[in-house]
């Protein structure tokens, strides 16, 4: 008997239903940060990188989304001069 109003799938536990659910939340979450990060690194790549780089990462969220922060991100030079007085 189905009762009225309740949205059960009979074939998955609800904890299936709750991993998925958290899971696609991160992804979401990983391709936002990877496209704030690109486009913050507008500048530094040029507008064709940057728009092939967005087009990968709202294309293949994962994968695109792994490879910028692991190859495309642009190194950063941390010898900062220091003022003189």
């Amino acid at each position: 008997m189905l009762e009225t109003g309740a949205a059960v799938n009979p074939t998955l536990p609800v904890g299936f239903d709750l991993v998925f659910a958290v899971v696609a939340i991160a992804v979401v979450a990983l391709a936002i940060a990877a496209l704030v990060s690109i486009y913050r690194h507008r500048d530094d790549l040029g507008r064709p990188v940057t728009a092939v780089w967005m087009v990968a990462v709202v294309v293949l969220p994962i994968i695109a989304s792994v490879a910028w922060f692991i190859f495309g991100l642009p190194k950063m030079n941390h010898t900062a001069q220091l003022p003189q007085s």
